[in-house]
């Protein structure tokens, strides 16, 4: 938010809020769901290309060896089943639509707006 307030010339200090100042923008998606629908994009790439491929191989892979102690980090796969919890679906689910690239891109598009 901090670089639409600067293109306004706006600062923090006249207590504006944030939707305000995208709506007079035309701003219409926040930071946080530009972020969701790349992360989607990017995994629906992944998921396409064929198992050989390094990416493919590191987002499915499984490391050998025991994790250290304490609260286990987030891996990248739960964040996108995170992302599409919130967009009513599971991975199981989607798997076929993946696969067919056209209905994938709608798919996001529809989600994000």
């Amino acid at each position: 938010m901090s670089w639409l307030r600067r293109i306004i010339g706006r600062s923090r200090r006249e207590k504006i809020r944030n939707e305000k100042t995208r709506e007079e923008l035309g701003v219409d998606e926040t930071i946080v769901e530009k972020i969701t629908k790349r992360r989607l994009r990017w995994f629906g790439h992944v998921s396409r290309m064929t198992e050989q491929r390094l990416p493919n191989a590191a987002l499915h892979g499984h490391i050998e060896g025991k994790r250290s102690k304490g609260r286990q980090r987030k891996t990248w796969i739960d964040n996108i089943k995170e992302d599409l919890k919130e967009k009513g679906t599971s991975l199981a689910e989607i798997r076929e639509t993946i696969r067919k690239r056209e209905v994938w891109r709608s798919f996001i598009k529809a989600s994000s707006s």
